[in-house]
Formats: C-alpha cells, structure tokens, sequence
C-alpha cells in the first residue's frame, strides 16, 4: 500500500513539473517502456484536471456570490435615496 501511495506521489510530482530535469526524463523513460505505468498517469493526470476544475469553479462561484451581495447592497442604497427624495418633496 505504501509503494502505490509513494508512486502515486511520484506521478503527481511528475505531472505538477516538481522534479529535477533528470528525475523526470528518466520517469519519462519509464512512462514510455510501462503501458501500466502510463495508464496510471494518464488516470492521475485527469483526476488531477478535474480537481482543478472543480477548485476553479468553486472560485467562480464565490465571486459571483460576492458581487451580488455587492449588487444588493447598491440597489439598497438607491431604493433608499429614493424614499428620502420622496419624502424631502412632500
């Protein structure tokens, strides 16, 4: 269990570019000699890409959130001047 979990980390150092130069050509060279090996980084390499995505959207999210509450409090404030207007005129 510990082996797959250190090569599953060896991987994703790989796929992230956190290597030496040296360390990732000669991972590199493994990738291309094991189909197995190869697949996994493939496998990684998307689960890597869709927690990105989703970390992306999440961000999105948070922002749009934030503007609406920006939003709200403008509309607030006009709705406001608005009835001191009215009420300034009576």
């Amino acid at each position: 269990m510990e082996e797959a979990q250190a090569s599953l980390e060896k991987i994703e150092r790989f796929l992230k570019n956190e290597m030496t130069v040296e360390d990732q050509e000669t991972f590199q060279e493994r990738i291309n000699l094991d189909s197995d090996l190869r697949d996994q980084v493939s496998k990684v390499a998307k689960v890597l890409k869709g927690m990105e995505s989703a970390a992306i959207r999440q961000q999105i999210k948070v922002i749009h959130e934030q503007r609406s509450q920006q939003n709200e409090s403008k509309l607030n404030g006009i709705k406001w001047q608005w009835y001191y207007r009215s009420a300034a005129a009576i």
